[in-house]
């Protein structure tokens, strides 16, 4: 096996272990666990994270193809728009969408 495919191996372990984690983490958590803007609750850091993956995915899947990668909008972390946004996919059922489950 070379460094590479070593490498690859080892990333996709660890991405597996993550989502793992958060799954564990999302079954635990209260379904009304409270959260703030300024202190997210598990729900919204989840699906957060599940979009700053699927953008790492399209810029590498552009670059794969010999595009130039897409670019994305910084994620305002404290605004309360965008943590309610993201702490309403739990309170909607569409989480498990957005995680791909």
């Amino acid at each position: 096996m070379t460094e590479i495919q070593q490498l690859r191996a080892a990333i996709a372990g660890l991405i597996g272990f993550a989502a793992t984690a958060e799954q564990v983490l999302l079954a635990e958590a209260p379904a009304a666990e409270s959260g703030t803007p300024t202190c997210w609750a598990a729900s919204p850091v989840i699906a957060h994270n599940t979009e700053f993956r699927r953008q790492q995915v399209q810029r590498l899947q552009a670059i794969r193809r010999g595009e130039t990668p897409p670019e994305f909008g910084e994620a305002d972390h404290e605004s309360a728009e965008r943590y309610a946004d993201l702490a309403e996919l739990r309170a909607s059922g569409r989480l498990t969408a957005v995680l791909g489950g």
